[in-house]
């Protein structure tokens, strides 16, 4: 396609239109209430104290309670 001197790449048309969805799909949910949910997975952090070790990081990562794998990598960010 060319627009006045501008190539596009049906890769490029691509992008912008699954940009364009997303950005239509995700907007709702902006005027919405700041909602913590994650009340349950920070609690374990407090129970384990200062996490000073592999294991106990190991550990800590493993005791995850949502979903079937715990969220082992929202867990890890909870605690960086």
């Amino acid at each position: 396609m060319k627009l006045k001197g501008l190539h596009l790449k049906s890769e490029d048309i691509a992008f912008f239109f699954v940009l364009a969805a997303a950005v239509l799909l995700y907007f709702p949910g902006l005027s919405g209430p700041l909602l913590f949910d994650d009340y349950n997975s920070l609690k374990p952090l407090g129970n384990w104290g200062v996490i000073d070790s592999i294991e106990k990081l190991s550990l800590f990562l493993s005791s995850g309670l949502t979903g079937p794998t715990g969220r082992p990598v929202t867990l890890f960010t909870f605690f960086s």
